[in-house]
Formats: C-alpha cells, sequence, structure tokens
C-alpha cells in the first residue's frame, strides 16, 4: 500500500525531507539494502513533462530515505502544485511507496 503525504517546498531554500519505511509484518524499520529511489514530479498525472527528477538517497540498513532539492534547484520553482511520487526498485521489485501533492510557496526575501 502507497503512503500518502503531501510537501511543501519553500522556494529559494534547500528542501529536506527524511522518513523511514516500516516493515508491515515486523514494524521494524525495513532493510532497504540493493534498492535505489526515484521521485518526480508534474502538474498534473498525465503531464508528459516533469516538473523535476531527482534521486532521493537511501540508507539501506536502516530504511531510511532522504529527499533533497538544493536551494538552487528550488528558486526556479515557479510553479504552484503538482503531483508526485516516490518508488524504490532493486531491479527485482519496485514499488511506489510514497505520493501526494506537492506545492510551492514562493519566495519574499531574495538575495
Amino acid at each position: 500500500m502507497t503512503a500518502w503525504r503531501d510537501f511543501v517546498i519553500n522556494q529559494g531554500v534547500t528542501f529536506e525531507e527524511v522518513f523511514t519505511v516500516y516493515d508491515k509484518a515486523t514494524g521494524l524499520p525495513r532493510v532497504l539494502t540493493g534498492y535505489t529511489a526515484r521521485m518526480q514530479a508534474r502538474l498534473t498525472v498525465d503531464a508528459v513533462t516533469p516538473l523535476f527528477n531527482i534521486v532521493p538517497t537511501i540508507d539501506g540498513p536502516n530504511g531510511i530515505i532522504t529527499i533533497t532539492i538544493p536551494k538552487a534547484t528550488t528558486l526556479g520553482f515557479t510553479w504552484k502544485q503538482g503531483r508526485y511520487d516516490l518508488e524504490i526498485d532493486n531491479t527485482v521489485k519496485a514499488e511506489r511507496i510514497l505520493q501526494g501533492y506537492i506545492s510551492v510557496s514562493r519566495e519574499v526575501t531574495h538575495d
């Protein structure tokens, strides 16, 4: 089952979210050694062009995924809201583990 979580990205600052993936059967952090992750956002689910593509980092033994979007990237975000999903893959099995709406809070203070 895919978890649903909405995100707000503050334009012009580094966005970082860290979360742990848990094993449904044991309730313990899931071992993600050997997995890769990918995340995309689009204005709509059917939009052809992604708003962004990122590769989150995975701490495999501890089941921790870190999503990081640097300041230089968020500075260029001028869209208001889209949809995203995050998938993990170990070449045998791909899973969508997180999805939701993603929006941008526009920056007032500039360098």
